[in-house]
């Protein structure tokens, strides 16, 4: 909850931005110096925890900086990299993985 906090201190007096939508642009140059650095020392379950704060809070504009953040850092990253992040389970057998690789060439 301190970095919520950290956050919403810096933005005391004045707007959070808004980010484009789409996102078009990688996140950083979208957004500040202090925001830069800010999200890049959270964690993925840091920024997870920020949204879900901001959400019990009802503070849009911080879900959407967070959740742009977020967006960014899935962009980035491959299936593997993703599962790693977040703990997720690969139950898919090596056959199934195959299969959905030759239905999805394009991906």
């Amino acid at each position: 909850m301190t970095f919520l906090y950290e956050f919403m201190q810096e933005y005391k007096h004045k707007d959070i931005p808004d980010l484009e939508k789409p996102m078009i642009n990688p996140f950083e140059q979208q957004v500040s110096e202090f925001d830069q650095t800010f999200f890049a020392k959270l964690s993925p379950v840091q920024l997870i925890e920020m949204i879900n704060l901001s959400n019990f809070l009802n503070y849009e504009p911080v879900i959407e900086m967070c959740c742009a953040k977020l967006a960014d850092i899935v962009g980035r990253n491959d299936v593997e990299s993703i599962r790693t992040m977040f703990h997720i389970e690969n139950d898919f057998t090596p056959e199934e993985i195959e299969e959905i690789k030759n239905e999805h060439k394009w991906a």
